[in-house]
C-alpha cells in the first residue's frame, strides 16, 4: 500500500474575533481617543491661562482710550452696541459691529474695569487654540477612519500629540502677546477664533457621514464666517482657503470640492456682501486704511516685504518683539530686494507645487492668504508693521514643522521620545518667553519705556512715554519724552499740546503758548490746542487774543461748551463783562452742574453792578464744589465791597482752608483783621500774602502802613519802595512813605 501524502496545514494568522469582541475594540479606541482630545484640551487651556495670568491688570493703552474708555457705543448692549462708532472716527471698532458688541458686554458686566476685557481676550485665545487642535488633528488623520481598528490606533495617537504640541507651540508663542494682551486687539484674536471655526466647521461638514451632520456642520461654517466679517476684513479669505484645504486633503481636486459641497461653498462666499457693506461704509476706517489714505500702496507693499520677513525672524526668536512701530516706510526697492525676492520665491514655489505636492502648495498659499487683507498693497495708515497681523499666519510656519514632525515620526525606538522632549522643551521655553513678554504690558510706562527703546526713531512712542510719565507723576522726565517727540517731528501735534500743556502747569504761560501754538500750525483743527492757548493768553493779559482763539473753536463746533465757557472768562478780563453774561448763561443752563459756569457768571454779574445776582452765582459755585478756592474769594471780596465784614471774613477763612495757596483770601483776610485793629495779625497775613505773590501791591501798601503804624519806619519805607517799583502811579503808597520817610528823619 501506498501511503497517502498529506496536504501541509498553514496556521491562521490571526484568529478570528467574534463580533461582539470587535464592536469592544472598537468602541474602546473611540473612548481612548476622546479621552486622549480631551486631555489635549485641557493641557491647552492651562497652558494659556496660566502664560496671560499676570496680564489681567495691565492698563488700557494706546488705541484702548478710543476703542473703550471714550466708546460711548458701549453703554447700551441691546441696540447702540451694534452701531459702532461712525467710520469717520476710525477707531479700531469702527465698521465692525460684532468686536464693538463684545467690548460691550464686557462693559455691562464690568464697566470699565479692565480685568474682565484681559481675561475675555484670554478665554477667546484659548477657544482658538482649541480649534488649532481640532483643525490639525482632524487634517493628520485624513486618510484613515476612527474604526479602521487597532492598525490605525497608533497614527491616530501621533496625530493628537502632534496636534496638540502644535496648538500649544501656535498658542504660548510670544508673538501672539500684541493680539492677546493689547485689548483693542481682540480684532485680531477674534477674528482669528471665526476664521479657525469656519474652517473647522467646514472639515467636519466634508467628515460628517450623515445628511443632517452634514447640514448642522454647513451651518456652523457659514455661521462662523458671518461673524468674523462683522469683526475684522481678514475673513475675505476664509472661504478661499476653506476650498484649498478641502482641495488639498479630501475632494483631491477643484472640480470635486464643488461637485460635493456647492451649496456650502457658494454660502461661504455669500458672506463676502456683507463683508462689502461693512467696507463700503466704513469709508476707509476714516481715512486711516484703504487706498485713499495718505500711504502709496507701493510704498505699503514695500514695507510689507519688510515687515513679514521679520515676522518670521520672531517666529524663530522672539527677542526683539516692539509693541508699536509707528509708520515706518521703506524708501525703495533697493533696502528690501532681499526680502522680497525671499517671499516671491516662497509664493512661486507654493504655485509650482500645486499638482505634485498639494500639502506644500497649502500651506504656501493660505500663509499669503492670512496676510494679504492688511500686509499687502493696502495702506494702513496707522501701523505700518503691527505684530498682531501674524496672529494666525503664526500657524503656518508652525504647522510645517508639525507637518515635518508627522512625516518622519518613526513606530519604533527611542526617538519619540527624545523628541517629544524637545518639542515639550521649547513649548516651554515659548510660555515662559510669552510671561515675560506679557510682564512688560504690566504699566504704559514699562511698556512705552521698552518701545522707544526699541524704536527710537518713532515719535509716537516717545510722545505715548511722556503721557505715561505724567500720570505716574513724573513730569520732568515727560518734558524730556515730549522734546524728543518733537525732536523726531516736529509737526507732532500732540507733543507740542502735551508739553504745553506741562509748561502752563509749571507757570511758564509764555513757553506754553509757543507750544500751543506750533500744535496749531501742524493741525489747525486741534480745538483742545485752541482752548488751552486762550487760556495762556489770558495768563499773559492778553485777553482780546484769547477771546479770539475761543471764537474760532465755536465757529467750528457751536456745542463746545468749555469753550463758551472760557470765552466768558476772557471777555471779562478784557472788561466786557456784559457781552459775557449770555454766554454763561446759555453755559449754565447746559450744564447747571458745572461749579466753573456759576462761577464766572458771579464774576460778570459782580463787574456789571449786580451784587445780590452775583452773590447767588458765588453761593451755587461753592454749594457744587466747596473746594473751589476762587468762588469762595470771589465771594469774600464781594461781601467785603458791600460791608459785610463777618461774613466775608467767612469766605476767606473758607479760601484759605481750601486753596492755602490764594494770596487774594490772606490779603482781604489782612484787611478785615487790619479794621479791627489788630495790626500785628493783619502785618503777619499780609506778610503771608507777599510770600504766595511777592507783586502783590495791595498786600506791599497794606503792610506799608501796618509797619507805619507799628512805628517801624525803616521797614515801612522799604515797603513802600516795592510798592511803587511794582506801581509807578500810585499816589496813596507815595504819600505814605513821604510820610514815614519824614518820621523817620525826625
Amino acid at each position: 500500500m501506498g501511503s497517502r501524502r498529506k496536504a501541509p496545514v498553514t496556521p491562521p494568522r490571526r484568529p478570528a474575533s467574534p463580533p461582539a469582541a470587535a464592536g469592544t475594540a472598537v468602541g474602546g479606541t473611540k473612548r481612548a481617543g476622546l479621552i486622549r482630545v480631551g486631555v489635549a484640551a485641557g493641557i491647552v487651556v492651562v497652558a494659556v491661562l496660566i502664560a496671560w495670568a499676570n496680564t489681567w491688570h495691565a492698563p488700557f493703552v494706546l488705541d484702548d482710550q478710543g476703542t473703550i474708555v471714550d466708546n460711548a457705543t458701549l453703554r447700551d448692549v441691546s441696540s447702540g452696541a451694534w452701531m459702532a462708532p461712525p467710520a469717520t472716527a476710525g477707531e479700531t471698532v469702527s465698521g465692525r459691529p460684532v468686536l464693538n458688541l463684545s467690548f460691550a458686554l464686557n462693559h455691562a458686566v464690568g464697566g470699565l474695569t479692565v480685568r474682565g476685557y484681559h481675561l475675555t481676550n484670554t478665554l477667546i485665545h484659548a477657544c482658538a487654540a482649541l480649534l488649532v487642535l481640532g483643525v490639525v488633528r482632524r487634517t493628520l488623520r485624513r486618510g484613515g477612519r476612527e474604526d479602521a481598528g487597532v492598525a490605525d490606533a497608533a497614527a491616530m495617537g501621533r496625530a493628537e500629540i502632534a496636534a496638540m504640541l502644535v496648538a500649544l507651540a501656535w498658542a504660548l508663542h510670544p508673538l501672539q502677546t500684541a493680539a492677546v494682551t493689547y485689548v483693542s486687539q481682540r480684532a485680531e484674536s477674534l477674528a482669528g477664533l471665526f476664521y479657525l471655526g469656519t474652517l473647522y466647521a467646514y472639515i467636519r461638514a466634508s467628515e460628517a457621514e450623515t445628511r443632517a451632520g452634514r447640514r448642522w456642520w454647513a451651518v456652523a461654517s457659514v455661521a462662523a464666517c458671518s461673524l468674523g466679517v462683522g469683526t475684522k476684513e481678514i475673513l475675505v479669505t476664509a472661504p478661499v482657503v476653506a476650498v484649498l484645504w478641502d482641495r488639498t486633503f479630501a475632494a483631491g481636486s477643484l472640480r470635486a470640492v464643488f461637485e460635493r459641497r456647492r451649496g456650502l461653498v457658494l454660502a461661504l462666499f455669500a458672506t463676502w456682501l456683507p463683508l462689502a457693506a461693512l467696507v463700503w461704509g466704513n469709508q476707509g476706517r476714516g481715512g486711516s486704511a484703504g487706498w485713499g489714505s495718505e500711504i502709496s500702496a507701493w510704498a505699503y507693499l514695500l514695507t510689507q516685504g519688510e515687515a513679514i520677513v521679520r515676522y518670521l525672524g520672531l517666529t524663530i526668536w522672539p527677542r526683539y518683539q516692539v509693541f508699536d512701530y509707528g509708520t515706518p516706510l521703506v524708501a525703495g526697492w533697493g533696502q528690501v530686494w532681499p526680502q522680497v525676492l525671499l517671499l516671491a520665491g516662497v509664493f512661486a514655489a507654493s504655485v509650482v507645487s500645486w499638482r505634485r505636492h498639494p500639502v506644500a502648495a497649502f500651506l504656501g498659499l493660505t500663509f499669503f492668504m492670512l496676510l494679504a487683507p492688511s500686509s499687502s498693497v493696502v495702506p494702513v495708515a496707522t501701523q505700518t508693521i503691527a505684530e498682531h497681523r501674524f496672529y494666525l499666519a503664526l500657524l503656518i510656519p508652525l504647522l510645517a514643522g508639525g507637518t515635518v514632525l508627522w512625516r518622519v515620526w518613526p513606530r519604533r525606538g527611542g526617538w519619540p521620545v527624545v523628541g517629544l522632549g524637545l518639542a515639550a522643551a521649547l513649548v516651554g521655553a515659548s510660555g515662559v518667553a510669552t510671561w515675560q513678554r506679557n510682564a512688560v504690558y504690566g504699566s504704559a510706562v514699562t511698556l512705552w519705556r521698552d518701545t522707544a527703546e526699541k524704536r527710537p526713531d518713532n515719535a509716537r512712542a516717545h510722545h505715548n512715554l511722556g503721557i505715561a510719565l505724567v500720570a505716574a507723576g513724573e513730569p520732568e522726565a515727560a518734558m524730556t519724552a515730549f522734546a524728543r517727540a518733537i525732536e523726531i517731528r516736529p509737526e507732532h501735534a500732540f507733543a507740542h499740546f502735551s508739553l504745553g500743556a506741562l509748561l502752563a502747569r509749571r507757570g511758564e504761560p509764555e513757553a506754553a503758548a509757543g507750544h500751543f501754538e506750533a500744535a496749531l500750525a501742524a493741525d489747525p483743527d486741534y480745538a483742545d490746542a485752541r482752548v488751552n492757548l486762550g487760556v495762556v493768553l489770558a495768563q499773559l493779559g492778553r485777553p482780546e487774543q484769547a477771546v479770539t482763539e475761543y471764537r474760532r473753536v465755536l465757529e467750528a463746533d457751536p456745542t463746545a461748551q468749555d469753550a463758551r465757557l472760557n470765552l466768558g472768562s476772557a471777555l471779562i478780563d478784557a472788561g466786557r463783562a456784559e457781552e459775557a453774561i449770555p454766554l454763561l448763561e446759555t453755559v449754565v443752563a447746559a450744564r447747571p452742574g458745572m461749579a466753573l459756569a456759576h462761577f464766572h457768571l458771579g464774576r460778570a454779574r459782580a463787574r456789571m453792578g449786580r451784587g445780590e445776582a452775583a452773590e447767588r452765582a458765588f453761593g451755587e459755585a461753592t454749594r457744587l464744589d466747596p473746594m473751589l478756592g476762587p468762588a469762595w474769594l470771589a465771594r469774600g471780596n464781594l461781601l467785603a465791597e458791600r460791608g459785610q465784614l463777618r461774613p466775608a471774613e467767612d469766605a476767606y477763612r473758607r479760601t484759605v482752608a481750601v486753596a492755602p495757596e490764594m494770596a487774594g483770601a490772606y490779603f482781604g483776610l489782612g484787611n478785615i483783621v487790619a479794621s479791627r485793629r489788630e495790626i500785628p495779625a493783619a502785618t503777619e497775613l499780609f506778610e503771608q500774602a507777599l510770600r504766595l505773590d511777592p507783586k502783590h501791591v495791595g498786600a506791599l501798601a497794606n503792610l506799608g502802613n501796618c509797619q507805619l503804624m507799628l512805628g517801624r519806619l525803616a521797614e515801612a519805607v522799604a515797603t513802600y519802595d516795592r510798592a511803587l517799583q511794582l506801581d509807578p502811579g500810585n499816589r496813596d503808597v507815595r504819600e505814605n512813605r513821604e510820610l514815614a520817610a519824614a518820621m523817620l528823619r525826625r
